[in-house]
């Protein structure tokens, strides 16, 4: 074997193994439009320089048949590549988006890191879907003594927000009303710049079949916001506008 068979060998494999992590990583972990509201960009171009790029360029620098260090540069170079593999999934497990929790008029992203499913009232919210993460709805305590507590507890104490509170998660499904009484239509967004224009354009082409079905709700993403498109009738997000 040559280098550049050597090369492409290394390449073909480390596709394969890093397209099965990133497919479940996009596609179970995070489902559109998690992926892009958490920044996943920012890790996946780590892995992919490390994996994809690094690791097969360092191969075809040291391979020479029959040079007798080279099992051990191989060897080196495979640990280097799984041990960033290995970081990055465990990285991307451990902040995967647990609920998505609408509180008064916003959509939030909580993570496996940030929330114990256990401290939830209701059984069915300390179940998590195979794929994607499980909607929630909070509300503020029905008392002007609790809510009182909870803002003390939040703003004197540094305890988290309500939205990252489990305690005080309900089932999404039963108050639909609540979702629906704060939503926003793109007709509301065309007094924009030309930028968010376009991308309002690209989305109503994307999804011109479905367009009806639609109505938008503000989607708290890593640095801003983005627009989460839900189910007029389920409630059930659809799509996601990323524009502020």
């Amino acid at each position: 074997m040559n280098k550049f068979k050597a090369f492409a060998a290394h390449l073909s494999l480390s596709l394969i193994v890093v397209g099965l992590v990133l497919g479940i990583i996009v596609f179970v972990w995070y489902p559109d439009p998690l992926f892009t509201a958490m920044s996943g960009w920012d890790v996946v171009k780590i892995l992919i320089f490390v994996d994809l790029i690094l690791g097969p360029i360092l191969t075809f620098i040291v391979y020479k048949p029959n040079k007798p260090s080279l099992r051990f540069d191989l060897s080196v170079i495979a640990f280097i590549q799984i041990a960033a593999l290995a970081y990055g999934t465990f990285v991307f497990f451990k902040e995967r988006p647990l609920y998505l929790v609408h509180a008064i008029d916003v959509f939030h992203i909580v993570t496996a890191s940030e929330v114990d499913r256990n401290h939830t009232r209701f059984d069915e919210l300390k179940q998590i879907p195979l794929v994607g993460p499980r909607l929630a709805i909070v509300f503020l305590p029905d008392s002007a003594e609790e809510r009182s507590k909870l803002t003390e507890e939040v703003v004197l104490g540094g305890a988290a927000d309500i939205e990252r509170r489990p305690e005080f998660y309900r089932p999404y499904e039963d108050h639909l009303d609540k979702v629906f009484e704060r939503t926003i239509s793109l007709s509301a967004l065309q007094n924009q710049d030309e930028a968010t224009k376009k991308k309002i354009a690209r989305f109503k082409e994307k999804h011109a079949d479905r367009l009806d079905q639609m109505t938008f709700v503000p989607l708290k993403k890593k640095y801003g916001f983005m627009l989460l498109a839900i189910d007029k009738e389920s409630g059930l997000p659809i799509a996601g506008l990323d524009v502020e």
